[in-house]
């Protein structure tokens, strides 16, 4: 395989888009990373006509509606960001080839408590988010030269209207908000610059197919949260104990722990567990609030 010298970066102002940026920035990788404005991903024109004048020899595919309730409501919309570029894209691969990269998700398992599911585990669609997303996986598989990664991440987004996840938490924690924690919603989450390290390290051994990329171990998300405020030096008790089917409306998938056993046999190595995630996203926590 040729150096991929050329990315195109898709959704990189988000929270994952932007910690691929700062990576290829660190390296000196030539990179794209275009706006909306200059390229409208549910365009198949827009999609075509930038990668035929741009010419790149790696597309990662951040973009994705992951508002589950949106989705929902908005079906054709999901499958219009999360899963149609990935089949416009690849329609070009064969006059200009290069990696192409999907990012998918973990939503696909449910009522399975903290199993840890392998590439090839059964999956259950059970809302528009998680159909969307497979189908983006089915139009990337069909470049058997294409990289499906399923995981959880977490990271910040810094932008105080839309907190992400992490950004959430951090901050009930510290101002001692109430909040409700689920027992029985178990992830197995990895933080944004944890996974873009072993990412590239994927894209750089050519690696294709669908592999899991996440944490080596399973939570739930109460006790993900008290290992946070742990970490943050908080003793933090001002919250209730609940089930993940107290929440109302759609269907969601509840059990989204994945195996990492294919990606650690690859790369050789182990996958930062559930500690060593929380240290790190407490450590960019405390050098963005320095930054600021």
């Amino acid at each position: 395989m040729n150096p991929l010298d050329k990315f195109l970066v898709l959704g990189s102002t988000g929270m994952l888009g932007q910690s691929v940026i700062k990576k290829l920035q660190s390296q000196s990788i030539n990179y794209l990373q275009p706006s909306s404005l200059e390229l409208n991903l549910t365009r198949r024109t827009d999609i075509i006509d930038y990668i035929y004048t741009h010419k790149p020899n790696c597309i990662i595919n951040c973009a994705a509606n992951v508002n589950l309730q949106h989705c929902e409501d908005n079906p054709t919309k999901a499958l219009q960001v999360n899963a149609t570029p990935s089949k416009h894209i690849l329609s070009c691969i064969d006059e200009i080839p290069f990696k192409y990269v999907y990012i998918s998700t973990d939503h696909y398992y449910t009522n399975e408590n903290s199993l840890k599911h392998s590439e090839n585990h059964p999956i259950e669609l059970l809302n528009s988010y998680s159909k969307s997303k497979y189908e983006g996986e089915q139009f990337a598989l069909k470049n058997k030269n294409s990289l499906c990664l399923r995981t959880n991440i977490i990271g910040f987004r810094n932008n105080l209207k839309k907190p992400t996840f992490i950004e959430w938490a951090i901050n009930s924690i510290l101002t001692d908000t109430h909040i409700y924690l689920f027992d029985d919603f178990f992830t197995s989450p990895i933080s944004t610059n944890q996974f873009v390290k072993y990412m590239f390290m994927l894209i750089n051994n050519n690696e294709s197919g669908v592999i899991n990329l996440a944490s080596s171990t399973v939570s739930n998300k109460k006790d993900f949260i008290l290992m946070l405020a742990k970490k943050l030096g908080v003793k933090y008790d001002n919250f209730e104990t609940k089930s993940i089917t107290t929440l109302k409306g759609l269907k969601r998938a509840n059990s989204l722990g994945l195996n990492v056993e294919k990606c650690e046999s690859i790369l050789k190595c182990k996958l930062p567990d559930m500690t060593k995630v929380i240290e790190q996203v407490v450590s960019e926590y405390h050098k963005l609030k320095n930054e600021k």
